[in-house]
């Protein structure tokens, strides 16, 4: 187990185990159409303690002009494994409800920027997970297996 989620374990407890109690504790929903209605999708689901930073990341994204390249939300909290070592047992990050995707059908899992873009998809522009990673979130698109509609933040 990584160092990471040793950290989260301490701090959140385990939610594959006790997902109710996580949720009581842990989760809101943030109506984030109020505050961004050129959004096409009015809330988000997450660990309290990540709105304040995606609230954040909005707002820059929305000041820089890249707000609209987000078209859906794809979700945040799923209490599992991460796809593909569930036999290892390393929980995915969206456990602790501190991931979200964002634009599913057009950054699928596996696939890098050129990839999506040789299929006919519309990726997220390099400027766009520069906001993400300025602000401190780890931008899926960098991990050995891509995972470009994947945005997380472990330091709550």
């Amino acid at each position: 187990m990584s160092t990471q989620r040793d950290l989260l374990y301490s701090k959140f407890g385990d939610p594959l185990t006790d997902p109710r109690t996580f949720e009581v504790q842990w989760m809101m929903t943030w109506f984030c159409k109020k505050e961004f209605p050129e959004l096409s999708f009015h809330k988000i689901y997450a660990n309290r303690l990540l709105i304040p930073h995606l609230k954040t990341v909005f707002t820059k994204l929305k000041e820089t002009g890249l707000l609209h390249e987000i078209k859906s939300y794809g979700g945040c909290w799923n209490p599992r494994y991460i796809r593909g070592y569930e036999a290892q047992k390393i929980p995915s990050i969206h456990s602790w409800a501190l991931a979200t995707d964002f634009n599913v059908d057009q950054n699928p899992l596996g696939y890098t920027k050129e990839q999506a873009i040789a299929k006919k998809l519309t990726p997220f522009s390099k400027e766009f997970d520069q906001v993400w990673r300025d602000n401190d979130f780890t931008c899926g698109i960098d991990f050995k297996r891509k995972d470009g509609m994947h945005f997380q933040k472990t330091d709550v």
